[in-house]
């Protein structure tokens, strides 16, 4: 029953992360000006994020670092955004970060200012992603992972996802105007930096 159990839980989150991920893709085809935006401080966001990650990690026994290091000048730095869009971003990159990190290497998250932008760079130590699947990551639904092998936590090592975890991130910064680029080397890692103008398009 332990295992039953296990599978059961494991299905609803992901069924629970499919009804979320299709209430913020609602949420931003109706999204307004982004001037209506409110300022939030990034660098709350990411330490909250990057903890949050961290308990997830430990939660599935994971022996997965999740290093953060901020340049002094983002400490306190108010950025528009839609704070829940925004760390759902956060979440499902650094959720990819520990999945495809083996035990005993690090995802490694670096903010810093860079003229106009904000940005949030994870970069992990994990087995990469295959040059000719680089842009189909952003695919609805595309998944790395065999489904023989396939468990639904999104935590554990190539664990289970919904597939749309890439594509939901770069259209939550989108959205704000910003970017979302990815950079893999397959059995070496995969970086992907994300920028956030600093003002609100008029």
């Amino acid at each position: 029953m332990g295992k039953l159990n296990e599978v059961i839980d494991e299905t609803w989150e992901s069924f629970e992360r499919v009804i979320s991920a299709t209430e913020l893709f609602a949420e931003m085809a109706q999204m307004r000006a982004r001037s209506q935006f409110r300022q939030e401080d990034v660098g709350l966001l990411v330490m909250y994020a990057a903890e949050f990650a961290r308990e997830r990690a430990r939660g599935e026994k994971r022996g997965v670092r999740v290093e953060l290091s901020m340049e002094e000048n983002v400490k306190g730095r108010r950025v528009p955004l839609e704070p829940r869009i925004f760390r759902r971003a956060l979440d499902e990159v650094l959720s990819n970060a520990v999945k495809y990190t083996p035990d005993g290497r690090a995802a490694h998250v670096r903010v810093w200012l860079e003229e106009s932008w904000l940005a949030v760079e994870t970069r992990d130590e994990g087995i990469g992603v295959p040059a000719d699947k680089l842009e189909k990551v952003f695919d609805p639904f595309f998944s790395l992972e065999d489904f023989h092998q396939h468990v639904s936590s999104q935590y554990k090592f190539k664990g289970g996802g919904i597939g749309m975890g890439l594509t939901l991130a770069r259209l939550a910064l989108e959205s704000h105007g910003g970017t979302l680029k990815l950079e893999s080397v397959e059995g070496q890692g995969t970086t992907v930096t994300m920028r956030l103008p600093l003002k609100a398009a008029v």
